[in-house]
């Protein structure tokens, strides 16, 4: 139940990726950097989950640490473009 969990937090993190993208090219950038935020407290605490054997199911443990990195590729493009340009 718990991979099952994780996952739909996983998906639930692309979902508020790209509704960040959306509130900046909006011009909404103190709230897409607010859901940012979020985002990375949120991806770190399943990343620290992941990294309890007893936590989750080891059936699952590799698709979710997968889904996890792209979750963080995808955060980091996300950074880089709120990044202020000099």
């Amino acid at each position: 139940m718990r991979s099952l969990t994780m996952e739909s937090r996983l998906d639930l993190g692309f979902t508020f990726c790209r509704i960040s993208a959306t509130e900046f090219r909006a011009g909404r950038r103190r709230t897409a950097e607010k859901l940012l935020e979020k985002l990375q407290k949120s991806t770190a605490a399943i990343r620290s989950h992941l990294d309890l054997p007893e936590y989750v199911d080891p059936e699952f443990c590799d698709r979710l640490r997968e889904k996890a990195t792209r979750l963080t590729e995808e955060i980091s493009r996300l950074e880089k473009m709120l990044r202020p340009q000099s």
